[in-house]
């Protein structure tokens, strides 16, 4: 009697290696093709995105410059206003032309 040990001779086995090899090798450049060309395909959307993104913060950066010069001119206005304030309550004299130059700059610089 004979049993069966589900092995076939070395013979029936080699055979079908022989001809799956070369789809193997075949699939397996198929992948990395496949898996380059969505490392690419990724890097490109990527860097399109982050264009839009660049160019946004460049134009809020390029607004906003403005705004710190007129606030770097309104606290230099300020200063100048309470400093004449404080020597005027200090006893020194105030003088009035000063004072409203300083006002009418400061009030140029919240206009802007």
């Amino acid at each position: 009697m004979r049993v069966s040990t589900g092995v076939r001779p070395a013979e029936a086995r080699s055979a079908p290696l022989r001809t799956k090899a070369v789809p193997h090798v075949a699939v397996v450049l198929l992948g990395f093709a496949l898996a380059t060309a969505s490392f690419v395909g990724a890097s490109l959307f990527a860097d399109a995105r982050l264009e839009r993104v660049a160019e946004r913060m460049h134009a809020v950066s390029d607004n906003a410059m403005p705004s710190l010069v007129q606030l770097g001119n309104m606290r230099r206005e300020l200063a100048d206003v309470q400093m004449a304030l404080g020597e005027a309550a200090a006893g020194r004299e105030l003088d009035r032309t000063d004072l409203d130059g300083h006002l009418r700059e400061l009030r140029k610089t919240t206009a802007a």
